[in-house]
């Protein structure tokens, strides 16, 4: 899958473009669920999202709540409904 444009959001856990990329830039090199594709010689290429390695990483944080406390982190990514634009907590 592609990275989302600015200010859209992943369609497979409605994860920001911003918390994509700042969150994969924390990981060590195994886990990282981003990479890039350029033409050698070429400035611009294209940026894609390894789906398997990010839904493995988002299971992993829920479970351990390592990235997921006080902020924008998977578990509350994933308690998000984007039809109301509203955390799970906001919604009720």
């Amino acid at each position: 899958m592609r990275l989302p444009q600015p200010g859209k959001r992943d369609p497979i856990c409605s994860c920001s473009r911003s918390w994509l990329t700042e969150t994969d830039a924390r990981l060590p090199a195994e886990e990282k669920f981003i990479f890039r594709i350029r033409q050698k010689g070429r400035l611009r290429g294209c940026v894609f999202v390894d789906v398997r390695k990010l839904l493995q990483f988002i299971s992993k944080a829920k479970d351990s709540d390592e990235y997921g406390s006080g902020g924008t982190g998977p578990s509350e990514i994933l308690e998000h409904h984007p039809e109301t634009g509203q955390s799970k907590g906001q919604a009720e």
